[in-house]
């Protein structure tokens, strides 16, 4: 299904002019967002619903869309940074908070940031990790995104990106090495990342967490 957290991203990729590559997205974000201003899993997970409502918020911000829904988004995540001490992680969950917190304050979202139990990464780990994930016996590769923005991103992503256009089959990496691209060439390359995205999306502009799923279940079978 549908996943805030890779919908977010994919809504804050532009278009030549600065507009929405994927303006449906926005719709679909503010059309899941929950009642008490969240976004994620119907089963609740204090981590999983924090960073799809960071996630979510920051696009929206970002695009200057739909206040009201943003407004509740940092109202949520004011209550529910408090929370994240003393909830079980999940895998990366502390990096992937890092990245969108920093995310978070750049575009002007405002929640309580000295709260975070997860501080931000500096460039030396965020460069040896990096070097992490171009191995090829590396697992996670489809979370290259928990580095936000590093200066050897794009090579990395290069490295990684798959003949279908994704990186490592991951909408939200893929989407991530665009945003975070501080050179981005539209290229061969870009237009095959913006056709994989196109093909992850479901009706309603929400994007699925990976793409090709058969895809995925069968390299992680083997792996």
């Amino acid at each position: 299904s549908p996943a805030a957290y890779d919908t977010g991203f994919v809504a804050r990729i532009s278009d030549e002019e600065g507009n929405p590559e994927f303006p449906q997205t926005l719709d679909w974000l503010v059309a899941n967002q929950r009642d008490d201003g969240s976004w994620g899993s119907n089963v609740h997970h204090e981590y999983d619903r924090f960073i799809n409502t960071l996630s979510a918020g920051i696009a929206l911000r970002e695009r200057d869309h739909a206040p009201g829904a943003v407004a509740m988004a940092e109202a949520y995540l004011a209550a529910a940074i408090h929370r994240l001490e003393e909830s079980e992680e999940g895998i990366t969950s502390d990096h992937l908070v890092s990245m969108l917190m920093e995310e978070a304050r750049s575009v002007g979202l405002e929640i309580p940031y000295e709260h975070s139990p997860h501080k931000p990464m500096g460039p030396l780990r965020k460069l040896l990790l990096s070097w992490r994930f171009v191995d090829e016996e590396h697992p996670v590769g489809h979370f290259v995104e928990l580095l936000g923005r590093f200066p050897s991103q794009k090579r990395v992503t290069q490295i990684l990106q798959r003949p279908d256009g994704s990186i490592m089959n991951s909408t939200s990496s893929t989407a991530a090495s665009i945003v975070f691209d501080p050179r981005l060439e539209r290229d061969h390359a870009y237009y095959d990342k913006l056709l994989y995205l196109r093909d992850s999306m479901v009706e309603g502009g929400g994007v699925l967490h990976f793409w090709d799923l058969d895809v995925m279940e069968t390299a992680y079978g083997l792996y």
